[in-house]
């Protein structure tokens, strides 16, 4: 085999080998489960048609509002509300529910949220953590020294009674971290559908799903929830009735928005209008890519 030949062969290969990492990175953040909690209300429901479709319901957008952690992120910030409504407007149309022509046509109006949590994860404006471990640290050398110090009563009363002090405090800074945190985490739960589910985890903590849910809400995810109102009420009697409701959330860290975005609404359009009795968690469902055997094709010989 010539030298040509040879690297021409071995440039195959590496690509080959590149193409299999490519493929197997790319599947890692498609792991990240999407969480879906949709709810009706007031009776709502739809009607089939005979071919089994849903019978069309025209609705306006509303725009509810962008909420984001202060973190910037210069990708959430291109997504406005239009840009956000066209996505969401596909896979609202695969279920027949179109765009309204005049206000006299709409049926729902759906208002749009969308942004990212922020997570408790690292949540720690008092450095409770750094604070506990000095504080518990000085508490051990304290009651060390006492032992070591008996022959001095009064100086070992001193240096112990300061570091139980200061040990006490640190324990109710902690506290107070602990309770924000949690606050945090029920404000995040009411915006993503965890509510019920994180309170039931709260009570069996032990168990791997339900660190598996207090872990979810504690990350910082992005988000995407969709209210839909009785459209002819607001405008008549100028007031909300609600029908149903949709919370669609996927993990902020290691994705981008816009390709939350699309995995969020795949995941989320089968329960659009629907009630998905309780919180569901679904992975995407995107095509893996497995190396089988490398096959050696020879290069033409080259004049």
């Amino acid at each position: 085999m010539n030298t040509h030949r040879r690297f021409a062969l071995r440039r195959r290969l590496l690509h080959a080998v590149l193409c299999g990492f490519v493929s197997i990175a790319s599947l890692q953040s498609a792991e990240d489960p999407v969480a879906v909690f949709s709810q009706v209300y007031n009776g709502y429901e739809r009607t089939r048609l005979p071919d089994g479709t849903f019978e069309p319901e025209a609705y306006t957008f509303g725009k509810g509002g962008k909420w984001t952690r202060a973190e910037d992120d210069p990708e959430m910030e291109r997504f406005d509300f239009y840009s956000v409504a066209r996505a969401v407007a596909g896979p609202l149309a695969g279920l027949n529910y179109l765009p309204a022509k005049s206000s006299d046509e709409a049926e729902l109006l759906i208002l749009v949220f969308w942004g990212s949590t922020d997570g408790s994860r690292d949540f720690d404006p008092a450095g409770s953590t750094n604070t506990f471990s000095a504080a518990a640290a000085a508490y051990s050398a304290a009651k060390f020294n006492d032992e070591a110090s008996k022959s001095n009563p009064d100086l070992r009363d001193a240096g112990t009674s300061a570091a139980s002090d200061a040990y006490d405090s640190a324990l109710w800074l902690s506290a107070t971290m602990n309770d924000e945190r949690d606050r945090l985490d029920d404000r995040n739960a009411r915006i993503l559908g965890y509510t019920e589910h994180l309170s039931r985890a709260r009570f069996a903590s032990h168990f791997p799903f339900a660190q598996d849910i207090i872990n979810e809400v504690a990350d910082s995810r992005y988000y995407v929830v969709l209210q839909a109102y009785d459209f002819k009420i607001a405008v008549a009697e100028k007031k909300l009735k609600p029908l149903w409701t949709a919370r669609i959330s996927m993990p902020e860290h290691g994705n981008s928005f816009a390709d939350s975005l699309d995995r969020m609404l795949v995941i989320a359009k089968p329960f659009l209008g629907q009630d998905s009795r309780g919180l569901k968690r679904h992975q995407y469902p995107e095509a893996r890519v497995e190396l089988g055997p490398l096959k050696v094709i020879e290069d033409e010989p080259v004049n």
